[in-house]
């Protein structure tokens, strides 16, 4: 049997508005459950603009 491992990440995307990023960060979750039924899915989305040390505003939430 193998062990399930629980695996958080984080990437930067460039686009133009808020919707865009979520619709791309919605399209690699989409792809990722496809190929690895791996029940992949957005958990928060935030604002991060380059060269800011605090976290940004939040955009998205994930709510179960």
């Amino acid at each position: 049997m193998k062990d399930r491992y629980r695996v958080e990440l984080s990437l930067n995307i460039w686009c133009d508005s808020d919707e865009k990023a979520r619709e791309i960060a919605e399209d690699i979750c989409n792809e990722q459950r496809e190929k690895y039924d791996n029940r992949c899915h957005i958990l928060n989305i935030y604002d991060s603009p380059f060269g800011r040390l605090e976290r940004g505003i939040r955009l998205y939430e994930w709510r179960a």
